[in-house]
């Protein structure tokens, strides 16, 4: 297969431009606190700085622990999980914590 110089480089750019979007908006949107998990409810008590971290780790945990166990249907075709954890994200946390937890939680080793 061979793949065009053209379709390389506009391939290249809009990752480049979805990476910059992403630390963007990470500075300029806040991750509410819904996403977090706190045993504790207050918004003032001492997890409140790391709950929304912790609730982006935990969905980016699921969603590679997901993208690692394909299902296969019985018509033999072979389907990933992984885009749940996302959505879930994306609905406690907004479009930054989803953007986070598709970034680091779809890479496989072997993209690395």
């Amino acid at each position: 297969m061979v793949v065009s110089l053209a379709l390389k480089a506009y391939i290249t750019g809009l990752v480049a431009a979805s990476a910059v979007a992403l630390v963007l908006t990470s500075f300029v949107l806040q991750i509410p606190f819904d996403v977090r998990i706190s045993p504790v409810s207050d918004p003032y008590s001492l997890l409140a700085p790391i709950g929304p971290a912790l609730g982006v780790a935990l969905w980016t945990l699921m969603t590679l622990v997901l993208g690692a166990l394909p299902v296969q249907l019985p018509t033999g075709t072979v389907v990933t999980v992984a885009s749940a954890p996302i959505v879930v994200a994306m609905i406690l946390g907004g479009p930054t914590a989803a953007g986070w937890v598709a970034l680091i939680g779809v890479t496989e080793l072997r993209e690395l």
